[in-house]
C-alpha cells in the first residue's frame, strides 16, 4: 500500500471508530439523496486475463459489503423513482439509488445475485450498439492491442504521444502506461482515435478472445426480476462533446428505440458516457424523450437539482473495499 492510499485508510479507520462518518451520513441523508455510479464487478481481479483500469470495477466482496451497508442507512429506490420525486417537487431525503454504466457482462454474472441477495433496486445504461456483440469499448481494446508494447514502440506508431510521455517522465524501453494513454486519447477528436486504433488492428492481428458485454437474453432476465431497469447510455458509447448535433441525436434517439424495441418500454432515463456533455445536450435529451440524466459530477443531490444533471459518486475497489473507506467517498473530497 502506497502512502497516500495508507494515510487514507487510517484516516478514514479513525473517522468510523469515533463516529464521524456516522453523524456525517445522517446529517447528509437528512437533506438529499445519494446516487452510486458503478461500471464492473468482479470476483477477483487476479482471474482476469487482460488489463482492467482500477477505476472501472469492484469486487464482488465489496459490492456486497457496500449494499449491506447502504439498506441499514438509506432508502434504496429506483432511479426512476427519485425522477419522478425530483419532478414533482416530492421529499428525497434519505434516498439511495444505484446505477451501473455500459453494460458489462459480469453486471448480469456477479452484481446481479448480490442485488437479489438484498432486493435492492438498480439501473442499468446501456450503450445499445454493444449489447449482444464482440464489440469492445476502445479504452479496452486499446489496453488489448498495447499489452507488452513498449513506449517506443507505440511512439513509433503515433508520434503524437511522444511529447506527453516524454513530459510525464516515461523512458522510451518502459511499458506503455496504459492509464495515462487512455486518458491523452480521451481529449482526441473520435475520428483521430478511431483512425490510431484501425492501425493498432491492422498491426495487432488477433481479436479480443471473449464477450465482455451483456446480451439482450441476459438483459431480459435481469429485467423480469422487477429489481433491474435500464436506462440509455447512446448506442455507440459517444462522447457527446465530441460528436456533431446530428450524430448526438441519432445516438439518443436510435439507443432509446433499441430499448423500446428489445424490452418493450420506454426509457426516459441517460447517462453521459464519460460524463462528457454541454448545456446543449440538456435541450438535446429533451427533445429526444428525456426526463433526467446521472452525470460522472461528485456529490450529493439535492430538491433544486436539475433532474438533467444529477450527480453520482463513483464506486471502484482502491477507493472502497472497507466499509471506513466506502463511507469516507461519501462525503469527503480526496477519498
Amino acid at each position: 500500500m502506497g502512502f497516500k492510499r495508507s494515510v487514507k485508510y487510517h484516516a478514514a479507520a479513525l473517522f468510523h471508530e469515533t463516529g464521524v462518518l456516522k453523524r456525517l451520513c445522517r446529517a447528509a441523508a437528512a437533506n438529499g439523496a445519494l446516487v452510486l455510479a458503478y461500471h464492473r464487478v468482479l470476483p477477483s481481479l487476479a482471474d482476469e486475463k487482460h488489463y482492467i483500469q482500477p477505476g472501472m470495477y469492484v469486487s464482488v466482496d465489496s459490492f456486497e459489503k457496500h449494499l449491506d451497508c447502504l439498506r441499514t442507512r438509506f432508502n434504496v429506490i429506483p432511479l426512476a423513482e427519485l425522477r419522478r420525486r425530483l419532478s414533482d417537487g416530492e421529499d428525497i431525503s434519505g434516498c439511495c439509488c444505484l446505477t451501473f454504466d455500459d453494460g458489462w457482462l459480469d453486471n448480469y454474472r456477479y452484481a446481479f445475485a448480490v442485488l437479489e441477495k438484498y432486493q435492492l433496486p438498480a439501473t442499468v445504461f446501456l450503450a445499445t450498439g454493444f449489447v449482444g456483440s464482440e464489440r469492445l469499448f476502445w479504452p479496452d481494446e486499446l489496453a488489448f492491442f498495447l499489452a507488452g508494447m513498449t513506449v517506443e514502440e507505440l511512439v513509433r506508431k503515433t508520434p503524437e504521444l511522444a511529447e506527453p510521455l516524454k513530459r510525464s517522465g516515461h523512458r522510451p524501453q518502459r511499458p506503455v502506461p496504459l492509464d495515462e494513454v487512455i486518458e491523452l486519447l480521451k481529449t482526441w477528436p473520435q475520428d483521430d482515435r478511431e483512425r490510431f486504433l484501425a492501425v493498432l488492428r491492422r498491426d495487432g492481428g488477433a481479436a479480443y478472445p471473449e464477450r465482455l458485454l451483456m446480451s439482450w437474453d441476459e438483459v431480459r432476465s435481469m429485467q423480469a426480476s422487477g429489481l433491474v431497469d435500464f436506462g440509455s447510455h447512446t448506442q455507440n458509447h459517444v462522447l457527446l462533446d465530441q460528436a456533431s448535433v446530428p450524430e448526438v441525436e441519432r445516438e439518443l434517439e436510435q439507443s432509446r428505440r433499441d430499448i423500446h424495441d428489445q424490452l418493450g418500454v420506454e426509457t426516459d432515463l441517460f447517462a453521459y458516457p464519460n460524463g462528457n456533455y454541454t448545456p446543449a445536450h440538456l435541450s438535446a435529451l429533451t427533445r429526444a424523450g428525456y426526463r433526467a440524466a446521472v452525470t460522472t459530477r461528485k456529490g450529493w443531490v439535492s430538491r433544486r437539482d436539475n433532474p438533467y444533471e444529477i450527480s453520482r459518486i463513483c464506486m471502484h475497489e482502491d477507493v472502497s473495499h472497507t466499509i471506513p473507506l466506502f463511507l469516507s467517498r461519501l462525503h469527503f473530497r480526496g477519498f
